[in-house]
């Protein structure tokens, strides 16, 4: 038991990679981190690429919107996911779907 007025303080015992390497899956630090899975069969690993709200949608297939503004001044992600051609990032299921699919479920 802990009384009142004590701390404490917990501290996890992890390393961090130097800088210009990153943490792999298997908790390795590797200088890139092409080969690393994405989650998602549909996707593939990019240099840089912008956070999944700035990865093009069915808003912007289907309604012809164009991304927000500020996803321009967006920083550059290392080794984030984009969707591979021919797919769009779906934000209900985090994944990348078919162009096809987007067109079908906003036909009216």
């Amino acid at each position: 038991m802990i009384s009142a007025g004590m701390r404490t303080s917990f501290f996890c015992n992890t390393c961090i990679c130097k800088p210009g390497l990153f943490r792999n899956s298997q908790g390795k630090c590797v200088d890139d981190c092409y080969s690393e899975p994405c989650g998602d069969p549909n996707a593939l690993r990019a240099g840089c690429a912008q956070e999944k709200r700035c990865l093009p949608s069915c808003l912007q297939l289907v309604w012809n919107q164009t991304l927000p503004r500020w996803c321009k001044d967006e920083p550059c992600i290392p080794f984030a996911w984009v969707c591979k051609g021919g797919y769009v990032y779906d934000p209900h299921s985090n994944k990348c779907i078919p162009h096809l699919e987007c067109k079908l479920a906003f036909s009216v």
